[in-house]
């Protein structure tokens, strides 16, 4: 708890690990994949939006865990993509 004020912080000694860095990419082709579904939100593209939107909960555990779960949602998000006839992002 002590440390809990450094959090997000250029003091917080965990932010350059390679899974924190990978997890705030993460975050940003989220919001990216946000927009780039709604724009194309029909009817008939609803179900394609929810893969694309919720492939992410497909993400869990800690590094070894976290890192074979993302291969999942990677191949998921790229179906998903592909379906809705995105490019990734």
């Amino acid at each position: 708890r002590a440390m809990k004020g450094v959090r997000g912080t250029s003091f917080d000694p965990f932010a350059r690990a390679d899974m924190r860095r990978l997890e705030r990419s993460l975050v940003d082709e989220y919001s990216e994949h946000i927009a780039a579904v709604t724009a194309q939100l029909t009817d008939e593209s609803l179900d394609g939006c929810l893969r694309v939107l919720l492939a992410p909960d497909l993400i869990r555990g800690f590094e070894g865990v976290k890192r074979a779960s993302l291969e999942r949602y990677y191949m998921e998000r790229d179906m998903a993509l592909a379906d809705m006839k995105l490019v990734s992002v």
